[in-house]
């Protein structure tokens, strides 16, 4: 799980758009889900 929202995170972040602040937001929105998933399922 938290290596698939890794990648579409990246996947976001590297996007070309108009509004690169809202995927870069977006991406680590992603990126803190993925690392609160894995620090749940180690405790």
């Amino acid at each position: 799980m938290g290596a698939i929202l890794t990648i579409a995170g990246a996947a976001l972040y590297t996007m070309p758009s108009e509004r690169p602040e809202l995927y870069a937001a977006a991406a680590l929105v992603l990126a803190a889900v993925a690392a609160w998933r894995c620090a749940s399922r180690q405790g």
